[in-house]
């Protein structure tokens, strides 16, 4: 049996809610990133650093040589793992869903529409709302995968892509293709 074991001030084991919360944000990063064709090597809901539950270990982008399409793509996906946490567990919108890492690369992205591509800062906080809108309904539409997604990865506790691409694959003809 696996024992539980504190994080934060909070107990994390096998089956609980902060577990299942943890490997689904994962889960949809993992699931947009396949779903998407974005760099993605594995996703675990062991804790890396300090404060971490969890992590899905992308590739890099280069964010200075990226089309406009791939950070878009880059930034739905990262917006994915709260959405996905929000919508499958009902989490009130007060509560933050595990944005604090994901807040800092979706800044980084929305730097790069600025510095990279000619955006206004306005254009882009403009375009990061709607890239919001893409990444919820992205979610909505590929509930089941994400939570198959989950279930493995508390099962597991770190899927690789071909594993993550197998669950998406299995799951296709009830997820609906969101363009980002």
């Amino acid at each position: 049996m696996a024992k539980a074991r504190r994080k934060n001030g909070t107990l994390k084991g096998p089956t609980s809610p902060l577990t299942r919360r943890s490997a689904t944000h994962e889960a949809g990063h993992a699931v947009a990133c396949v779903a998407f064709d974005l760099p993605f090597e594995w996703v675990t809901i062991d804790s890396l650093q300090p404060g971490s539950l969890g992590f899905t270990k992308t590739g890099d982008i280069d964010l200075e040589l990226a089309s406009l399409d791939t950070i878009h793509r880059l930034i739905v996906e990262i917006m994915a793992g709260a959405f996905a946490e929000r919508l499958i567990h009902r989490i009130p919108k007060n509560d933050d869903c595990g944005w604090g890492a994901d807040l800092q690369q979706i800044g980084l992205c929305g730097g790069a529409l600025v510095e990279f591509h000619g955006f206004t800062n306005e254009s882009a906080e403009a375009s990061l709302r709607t890239l919001a809108a893409r990444a919820y309904r992205f979610v909505e539409s590929h509930q089941a995968v994400i939570a198959a997604v989950a279930g493995e990865l508390i099962r597991l506790r770190r899927l690789d892509r071909a594993q993550v691409q197998a669950i998406y694959d299995t799951h296709k003809e009830t997820a609906r293709a969101v363009d980002a």
